[in-house]
């Protein structure tokens, strides 16, 4: 069965796992007061053209400013001074000829958040997301999620999406959720959605300057929307007031999705009770362990993903072949689990066979059919080193709370602030029986702490048991039982 656990500290962090069965297929998190802006929609002006590049700089809202590619620019939406909320011709929905000049304003979605201290990348190209559809106002479409495999049942579904008529040249794209509805139950989400678009740009038009027109939902209703779908689902939260935002979610929902809520309100933290602690783990490790022995060893930066395979005990031929294997299910586990993309190169171990390169690359060329990153996958060379390159789809890596070392400024990251004061919380409560319990956190990590209801509560149960010492610097939290 399909489970969801999710862990929600007020105030603080909201952590989701997605398993299938026992096997984690995604981790999200999200900081309370930190919303994601991905997805968001903006009224913003050009400022300028980006130098020596097909592109504009946009200002968005208060300091934020976005890249938009010229190839981004569609015919429609750069229609001034009002353009249709839907395309009503091919023109609309092509390539806009040249760039547009300053100061004209336009209606933008971010569509990615790079790494480091690149501006958001964003597009006139905008997508509504629902339960069961995904509404492309500009896009003349009609697709169905690559997610689902069977040809007669994608058939069908273009059967049923033919029977729609959405306004203008809109287009659809049926998600994971909308399997098993109606013509009429993606109809009515379709008119609801377009019926928000108009909204939306309607109030684009009224606006003074730019400024935020639509914000993605929080982490809890996005799970609703984006994490349910026909097949039966459990959601187990430790939390009663995130309980009472999802049974709301789930009842505003449209579409009915198969979903049962229980509350965790005992024992051992939740990821720990349900043992996916380990695989969280691995998330924020540089150095992968093998079934058959041997290690991953993975470095990221903004642009480029370097993966070393370590032989351990295996000494060639169907030894090594077997742990390339291991180690490419590994490397795409992990980058569809840290989001990770651009250019991947991956040195694998005695690969001069011409056979054995053959059947790596045959597991990638599998592995790769199977993300949703749109993945190519280029030959292994006789010394063993493949490339590949993914399209991150999402927030970076620096979405699991990474960040540089504060302490020495390398390349090295470290878990932030918010993580670390999550972490002691999990920590102290699966300690929680000891006799005592002293903690070592930083300064910074407990004015985190202090705002955190889930930090009151667990200091009032322990009482004495618990000492905690304040570090101007260090580690950002370390639990110590005596």
């Amino acid at each position: 069965m399909r489970r969801i656990l999710v862990s929600h500290y007020e105030g603080l962090l909201t952590r989701a796992a997605v398993l299938d069965g026992d096997r984690l297929t995604a981790f999200l998190r999200e900081e309370d007061g930190c919303p994601r802006l991905i997805g968001g929609i903006y009224l913003g002006e050009i400022i300028r053209g980006a130098p020596g590049t097909k592109g504009m700089f946009v200002e968005l809202a208060g300091d934020a400013k976005g890249y938009l590619e010229q190839s981004d620019v569609l015919g429609a939406p750069s229609t001034a001074p009002r353009p249709p909320p839907f395309a009503l011709s091919k023109k609309d929905s092509a390539a806009a000829p040249r760039p547009l000049p300053p100061r004209t304003r336009i209606i933008v979605q971010v569509k990615r958040r790079p790494a480091g201290s690149k501006l958001l990348q964003v597009t006139t190209d905008v997508s509504l997301a629902g339960m069961l559809v995904v509404l492309r106002p500009y896009r003349p479409i009609r697709r169905i999620t690559k997610a689902l495999k069977e040809e007669t049942e994608r058939d069908a579904l273009h059967d049923t999406l033919r029977a729609i008529k959405p306004p203008g040249k809109a287009g659809v794209i049926v998600r994971t959720a909308g399997r098993n509805a109606s013509a009429a139950a993606l109809a009515a989400q379709i008119q609801v959605l377009a019926g928000l678009w108009e909204r939306l740009v309607r109030a684009a038009w009224e606006m003074r300057g730019p400024g935020l027109l639509l914000a993605e939902p929080p982490l809890l209703e996005r799970l609703v929307r984006d994490e349910l779908g026909p097949e039966r689902t459990e959601i187990v939260i430790d939390s009663p007031a995130a309980l009472q935002r999802l049974e709301a979610a789930l009842e505003a929902a449209g579409g009915k999705p198969r979903a049962a809520l229980r509350l965790h309100a005992a024992g051992p933290p939740i990821f720990h009770a349900f043992h996916v602690e380990k695989e969280i783990e691995n998330l924020y490790n540089r150095v992968l362990s093998l079934p058959s022995g041997g290690s991953l060893v993975i470095e990221s930066t903004d642009a480029m993903v370097a993966v070393d395979v370590n032989s351990g005990s295996a000494r060639g031929g169907a030894e090594a072949l077997r742990t390339n294997l291991e180690a490419a299910d590994v490397l795409f586990r992990q980058l569809r689990l840290r989001n990770l993309g651009g250019l991947v190169a991956c040195n694998f171990i005695g690969m001069r066979d011409e056979r054995e390169r053959g059947a790596v690359e045959k597991r990638l060329r599998t592995l790769a059919s199977e993300d949703r990153g749109n993945v190519w996958v280029g030959r292994i060379d006789p010394l063993g080193v493949a490339v590949l390159t993914r399209r991150a789809e999402g927030e970076p890596e620096s979405a699991l709370g990474l960040v540089k070392c504060p302490r020495c400024g390398g390349p090295g990251a470290v878990v932030d602030g918010v993580s670390a004061a999550a972490g002691l919380l999990d920590a102290l409560r699966l300690k929680g029986r000891s006799r005592t319990i002293k903690a070592k956190v930083t300064t910074r990590v407990m004015a985190i702490l202090a705002r955190s209801p889930a930090f009151k509560d667990i200091k009032a149960e322990l009482g004495r048991k618990l000492a905690i010492e304040e570090l101007p610097c260090g580690p950002n939290a370390d639990v110590e039982v005596m």
